[in-house]
């Protein structure tokens, strides 16, 4: 615990330090005058020493403490040192000689105190003025930055209200994805410059409810459900009949329970089925307008349009028989069909069958497709008639060379000849080819084989 200074503590309202500095300056008046005066404390010195004590303490701590001084320069003062009465002395002027001085003292400390008192409250009172002035002109200041603000808001909500439709497009281009899990990551794009929420989550359909799967501005403190099962309320409204929620309606307010501003399902348009839900949990008081309610409508009907395009892409992509982004190289989803095939057959007849895993480590992304495309020319100009080259599983940089009646020896050779070619063209020779020899039946076993940069360096 901090400790407070002698001038904060106080004993009978006096500070401790008014005490210290009295009977400190006094003693040491006493003690200069026994040992080097005549040892009367000063009674026939004018003025008198004491006033000093007197007059700094009651200017420094006010009336009480200049009171307090004056009792103990009294003291000091007489305190076994009582003059003696003179002979041309009446009584009368005796003790009027006697209380002279203590009656100055105790004049001027009062006077003085009273003065100094009286500054303080002024001072005190010009300092509560100066905090009301300072408290008032924060007011004004926060008023005027709060109606500075409604009234960029304003503005903004009317700038957004009047949107061209290539904005809206440039908007909505984020949806144009055919990937599923990027339609669902790129949602904060859309729901973002459209509904402006401060909060907002989407949740996708599982077997045991719906999950959340992105909770975009949720703080550590929010208590919000990441899961709602079957038999929860809003489960019911929003899967059972396609309801959407909102706490303007009393009724929506007690489904929603807490959980958010707005929720309404994501569906396929064309099979009606429920993939997932977007739900509001804040959002600003002015936003909550009906043409935001009715975009919330818009949005999630685009989302749930944009998401079952993606899926439908998707499944025609794993049944393609080419690559559907680079149409003239085999699928993954076709090298899956073809292996097998092949494995059997090579099996039967007791023949050999690789596949080299081909990786390409640094290609550039703006570059992917024309040296994806180089590379594919460069292979099928090496390879044998009867080796077939695939996309791999990550599509944008792996390739996959079925090579049937080739064992692991002869695989390896491949590789070494593809790096070699590759060095020769100006496309490829900055390109860091990573191998993998796999040998698919026993014939081919005589070794597997992992080829990376260390042989280019071979070549």
């Amino acid at each position: 615990m901090e400790k407070l200074p002698l001038s904060s503590k106080k004993i009978l309202g006096i500070p401790i330090s008014a005490y210290l500095e009295s009977i400190l300056f006094l003693s040491l008046l006493v003690l200069f005058n026994h040992f080097f005066g005549d040892g009367t404390r000063y009674l026939n010195v004018s003025p008198h020493p004491f006033w000093i004590i007197v007059l700094l303490v009651t200017v420094q701590y006010g009336t009480l403490s200049g009171l307090m001084c004056t009792f103990l320069a009294t003291l000091f003062l007489y305190a076994g040192n009582i003059p003696s009465q003179t002979v041309d002395e009446s009584f009368f002027e005796y003790q009027l000689h006697l209380a002279l001085l203590p009656t100055l003292w105790f004049t001027a400390s009062f006077i003085l105190g009273e003065i100094r008192v009286s500054s303080e409250n002024e001072k005190s009172a010009l300092k509560k003025e100066l905090e009301k002035t300072q408290k008032e002109a924060e007011t004004i200041t926060e008023s005027y930055n709060l109606l500075k603000n409604n009234k960029e808001d304003l503005e903004m909500r009317l700038a957004t209200q009047l949107k061209t439709s290539t904005m809206i497009y440039s908007t909505f281009k984020f949806l144009s994805t055919l990937n599923p899990a990027s339609v669902l990551l790129n949602l904060n794009q859309v729901i973002q410059p459209t509904i402006n929420p401060k909060k907002f989550s989407v949740y996708t359909l599982g077997p045991n409810g719906f999950e959340s799967s992105i909770c975009y501005g949720w703080q550590d403190n929010d208590k919000y459900l990441r899961r709602f099962f079957p038999n929860n309320l809003l489960y019911q409204e929003i899967v059972g009949k396609h309801r959407l929620l909102c706490i303007a309606n009393s009724e929506d307010e007690k489904i929603l329970a807490g959980e958010g501003i707005m929720a309404a399902s994501l569906v396929d348009p064309e099979s009606k089925a429920i993939f997932g839900m977007l739900k509001i949990e804040e959002i600003d008081f002015l936003e909550l307008s009906i043409s935001n309610i009715e975009t919330f409508k818009t949005v999630c009907e685009l989302i749930g349009m944009a998401y079952a395009n993606a899926r439908k892409y998707k499944k025609t992509e794993e049944n393609a028989l080419y690559s559907l982004e680079a149409q003239e190289i085999y699928s993954y989803a076709f090298y899956k069909i073809q292996c097998e095939y092949l494995k059997k057959l090579c099996e039967q007849a007791n023949q050999a069958l690789s596949a080299i895993e081909v990786k390409i480590q640094n290609i550039p992304q703006a570059q992917t497709d024309s040296l994806r495309t180089s590379l594919w020319h460069l292979m099928l100009e090496i390879l044998p008639v009867r080796s077939q080259v695939f996309l791999g599983k990550s599509k944008r940089n792996e390739f996959i060379i079925l090579a049937p009646l080739t064992d692991a020896a002869e695989a390896e050779k491949m590789t070494l000849r593809i790096l070699e070619k590759a060095q020769k063209n100006d496309a490829l020779n900055s390109i860091k080819f990573n191998f993998k020899i796999v040998s698919l039946t026993a014939a081919a076993s005589s070794g597997i084989v992992h080829s990376s940069a260390d042989q280019k360096e071979k070549v």
